[in-house]
């Protein structure tokens, strides 16, 4: 099944099970067992929200509905049996089920609406660029400290985003991470105001922004 329709085709299931009874009523035909059509609606609204944020929350409250310990029961019950007391009471707690969930179309507007807000977030990755390293300058006998560099960095000529730099807080046994810097178009520019957190030997990673699914 393809990502960018995995809403819609789960939408069109959930749609085709709850409009069952009334479309084989009009046809003039028996209807499914509603046990029957409660298992499927359960098993394919839980798979549907597995695999999508979107319908996780449009869905909320027919998953609400369905974990329901008296739903959950006729579940189990023996269907196949029509005379079974249990199968008669679960036969009937799924029926008014069926008939009282919130409107489809309208949670199937707002699972959509979800999905397009979630194609539009964006999600910041980091990759390891290297360590901070400081260069002497001047003749061997007179070094001074040089410009802070990223040493050992890949390629990053075509790389352009922010710089972190990962350090221990004295006494607290945590770790900081904090934006000094950036990178356009592979040129390194640590900023100023953060020099006191440039020490020799820290990592270095760059972050860049990409297009992210509510899947991912």
């Amino acid at each position: 099944m393809r990502d960018d329709t995995w809403e819609e085709t789960f939408c069109e299931m959930i749609r085709q099970i709850c409009s069952h009874q009334a479309a084989r009523a009009k046809a003039k035909q028996p209807a499914a067992d509603p046990i029957i059509l409660l298992l499927l609606l359960n098993n394919v609204l839980d798979t549907g929200c597995r695999g999508s944020e979107a319908l996780w929350r449009a869905f909320a409250s027919w998953r609400e509905r369905l974990d329901d310990p008296s739903i959950q029961s006729a579940l189990s019950a023996d269907w196949l049996a029509p005379a079974d007391e249990q199968a008669a009471a679960g036969r009937s707690r799924a029926e008014q089920l069926l008939a009282g969930l919130p409107s489809l179309e309208q949670t199937v507007k707002t699972a959509m609406e979800h999905r397009q807000r979630f194609l539009g977030l964006r999600l910041s990755t980091y990759q390891w660029v290297g360590i901070a390293d400081r260069a002497p300058e001047g003749t061997l006998g007179r070094h001074k400290p040089g410009r802070w560099q990223c040493r050992f960095k890949p390629d990053l000529s075509a790389s352009s985003g922010s710089l972190w730099i990962a350090y221990g807080t004295p006494g607290s046994g945590k770790m900081g991470f904090t934006r000094i810097g950036k990178v356009v178009n592979g040129a390194v520019d640590f900023d100023p105001a953060h020099s006191a957190l440039l020490v020799y030997g820290r990592p270095v990673f760059l972050s860049t922004t990409t297009q992210a699914d509510s899947r991912q």
